[in-house]
């Protein structure tokens, strides 16, 4: 997996060897966030990415799992639900630039504060 970046934050991949604990001595791949423009980070974005990039990692062993909850009681389809998206989880098997894009476009917020304002009472 290479390295990507958005500008605010690089995705990097790492070995590491843990000194204690269970997988203490053994070699364990995982990926290094950082954050470098903390104004245009995308928390909801670098998720997704997030998520992409451990499903590609270990595609045997990534499964969607359900998460049951009061308004959601079944847990299916909850990444649905979190992000107001139908077939949110088919993003994840396009080719990753497409991915990209599609997560980049679902996940921008730019009419926010317009759309918000027939809420506010002051």
């Amino acid at each position: 997996m290479e390295a990507v970046s958005e500008g605010e934050l690089g995705l990097e991949p790492k070995t590491l060897v843990p000194q204690s604990g269970k997988w203490a001595g053994q070699s364990c791949p995982g990926l290094v966030l950082h954050l470098t423009d903390r104004e245009l980070y995308r928390p909801v974005f670098w998720g997704l990415l997030f998520l992409r990039c451990i499903k590609d990692m270990h595609p045997k062993d990534f499964q969607w799992q359900t998460y049951p909850t009061q308004v959601n009681p079944r847990g299916e389809n909850h990444l649905d639900k979190l992000l107001g998206q139908a077939h949110t989880q088919d993003w994840f098997e396009l080719p990753m630039p497409q991915f990209l894009q599609t997560i980049s476009a679902q996940t921008r917020c730019t009419d926010w504060p317009q759309a918000l304002l027939p809420y506010l009472l002051y």
